[in-house]
């Protein structure tokens, strides 16, 4: 009936796919691996050509909402945020970090490709030159949150260890080498993962991934992504992070795949019976991780985490910290039973 026929339109198009489309897939495959529509959101640091107040300005003339604030944490529905960053430096640019509100889907990701064009706009020409200044440079990096309403520290402790395994071998060839490793997106260390093994959140949120973002926001943070203003590199990346977010939740982990880039994306289901969105974006970034490992690749003495011999060193230690706990409690038990009491004999 009609009413199924419009619900039905209203998630396709969510999905980023015409009717004919989805009929296609059905007959061409027993199971579509479909995009996940968690709801997302995007960090951008960088320049612009123009005042904060100006661009407001024109992010209203193109029907999109938005404030200006200081550096701050605070989510906005529906709302764009033109905010600080210190740690964000552009010559000759006004710098700013722009951070979306709640996205979901195909749509979010239109918002996201209209708000780049409008902020590229903002960027002067060259002198002399083809092309407009760059609006980023080695000072900026793409957050992106995920949500992650109802994960346990089980299941975060699961993406920790899908996320060592793939992060030097792959994901540092899907990012700008700048960003490898660097002092606000650390590589996942023991200490890390002994944190969540332990049961608790690790405490510092300048890794790669940032689970510190769940106290405040019940979020993932991937953190790794360079600086960009164009919409196809980061909405590629955006449909990885949902794809890995929704396989581990659903029970991927660090052993059902081999630290390849075919092995990581299918086992996010970035495969051959995805969606036409979800194959084009692994299309990409295949072609960003072929770049990357010609032209700076990652070195063989690039820090690599050793799960195995990680999880053997953790487990003794919890073992050990038990054990002098229980010592300690029946020590203290003992001690209790034997201190003398001059008080008993006054009685």
């Amino acid at each position: 009936n009609a009413q199924a026929y419009f619900i039905l339109d209203a998630l396709l198009r969510r999905q980023g796919l015409r009717y004919d489309e989805f009929k296609a897939l059905l007959l061409e495959h027993p199971k579509v691996n479909f995009l996940p529509l968690n709801h997302f959101g995007v960090e951008f640091e960088g320049g612009l050509g123009c005042s904060k107040e100006q661009f407001k300005e024109k992010l209203a003339e193109a029907g999109i909402e938005s404030i200006i604030t200081s550096y701050d944490h605070t989510l906005y529905n529906k709302v764009w945020k033109l905010g600080n960053d210190s740690s964000v430096s552009i010559p000759d640019l006004h710098d700013v970090e722009l951070t979306s509100p709640k996205l979901s889907g195909y749509t979010g990701f239109e918002e996201i490709a209209k708000v780049l064009t409008l902020w590229n706009e903002t960027l002067p020409f060259r002198n002399g030159r083809e092309g407009r200044i760059p609006g980023v440079n080695r000072t900026c990096g793409t957050h992106v949150h995920v949500d992650a309403h109802g994960w346990t520290v089980t299941d975060f402790l699961r993406l920790a260890k899908v996320w060592a395994k793939m992060e030097v071998p792959v994901i540092w060839h899907l990012v700008s080498p700048s960003r490898r490793g660097g002092r606000y997106c650390r590589a996942i260390d023991v200490p890390y993962l002994e944190s969540l093994e332990n049961g608790y959140l690790p405490g510092e949120r300048y890794y790669s991934l940032n689970l510190e973002a769940f106290r405040r926001q019940e979020s993932i943070e991937y953190r790794i992504h360079n600086g960009t203003l164009e919409g196809r590199k980061i909405i590629s990346w955006i449909i990885f992070l949902l794809m890995l977010t929704d396989a581990v939740k659903k029970g991927l982990s660090h052993n059902d795949f081999e630290p390849s880039f075919d092995g990581v994306m299918d086992a996010v289901g970035m495969s051959g019976n995805a969606t036409p969105l979800i194959r084009e974006a692994r299309s990409y970034l295949w072609e960003r991780y072929l770049y990357w490992q010609r032209e700076d690749p990652v070195p063989s003495s690039a820090p690599r985490i050793d799960l195995v011999r990680a999880e053997r060193e953790i487990r003794e230690r919890v073992v050990e910290r038990r054990r002098s706990e229980i010592n300690a409690r029946y020590s203290s038990r003992r001690t209790g039973l034997t201190t003398y009491d001059s008080n008993f004999d006054a009685h």
